[in-house]
């Protein structure tokens, strides 16, 4: 006879959230998928208009804002949200 394993409360909790932060990191990357492509046509303007494509006072800014919020380790997601553009 082959006996039923049923996944435990806290078994079946842990799955949930893992599935909550799937949805999350699905909408994180959509929200960075969006943002390269605004920094691209902000870039693209700024171009247009005899401007330099970025200006590192934004780029600080962006920095500070990231590592503001979130310590040091909103440093790196800066750094690697500024290299997508």
């Amino acid at each position: 006879m082959t006996a039923i394993i049923r996944p435990t409360l806290a078994e079946l909790e842990v799955g949930r959230l893992y599935d909550e932060m799937d949805r999350l990191d699905a909408g994180i990357v959509a929200a960075v998928q969006q943002r390269t492509e605004l920094a691209r046509r902000i870039a693209e303007a700024r171009v247009v208009a005899g401007s330099p494509r970025v200006t590192h006072a934004d780029d600080i800014d962006v920095i500070r804002r990231y590592t503001s919020e979130l310590g040091g380790s909103g440093t790196a997601m800066a750094m690697s949200l500024l290299r997508l553009r």
